[in-house]
C-alpha cells in the first residue's frame, strides 16, 4: 500500500463518517421537528383555553361592572331626589319667613305712619292753639 491509497483509504473513511453523521443530523432533525409540531399544538390548544377563560372572565367582570353602575345611577337619581325635596322645603320655609318679615314690615310701616300722623295732627293742633292764642291777647 502506497501514500496515495492511505490517503484514499482516509477520504473514504471521511466520506463514510459524514455520512453516517448527516444521516443522523437528518434523523434527529426530523425528530426534533416533529416534538417542535407537538409542543406548538400543545401551547396552541392552552392558549385557546386560556383565551376562552379570559373572554368569560372579562364578560362577567363587565357584568358587575355594568350592574354596579346602574346601583350607582339608582342611589345617585335617588340622593338628588332627596336633596331636591330637602331644597323645596327650605325654599318653602323661607318664602314663609319672608313672607311674615314682609307683614312685620308692613305692620311696622303702618304704626309709624299712623303714629307720624299722630304727631303731625298733634303739632297741627298746637299750632293751630298757639295761633289762636296769640290772636286773642
Amino acid at each position: 500500500m502506497g501514500l496515495l491509497d492511505t490517503i484514499k483509504g482516509w477520504f473514504g473513511g471521511a466520506k463514510e463518517a459524514t455520512s453516517e453523521v448527516v444521516d443522523k443530523a437528518g434523523d434527529k432533525a426530523g425528530e426534533a421537528w416533529d416534538k417542535t409540531k407537538h409542543m406548538a399544538g400543545d401551547v396552541a390548544e392552552k392558549s385557546k383555553d386560556v383565551a376562552g377563560d379570559l373572554a368569560g372572565k372579562a364578560k362577567d367582570v363587565a357584568g358587575e361592572v355594568a350592574e354596579k353602575t346602574g346601583e350607582a345611577w339608582d342611589k345617585t337619581k335617588d340622593m338628588a331626589g332627596d336633596m331636591a325635596e330637602k331644597a323645596k322645603g327650605a325654599m318653602a320655609g323661607a318664602a314663609d319667613k319672608a313672607e311674615d318679615a314682609a307683614d312685620q314690615a308692613r305692620h311696622s310701616a303702618s304704626e309709624a305712619a299712623d303714629a307720624a300722623g299722630d304727631a303731625a295732627s298733634d303739632m297741627a293742633d298746637t299750632a293751630k292753639d298757639a295761633m289762636d292764642g296769640d290772636h286773642q291777647s
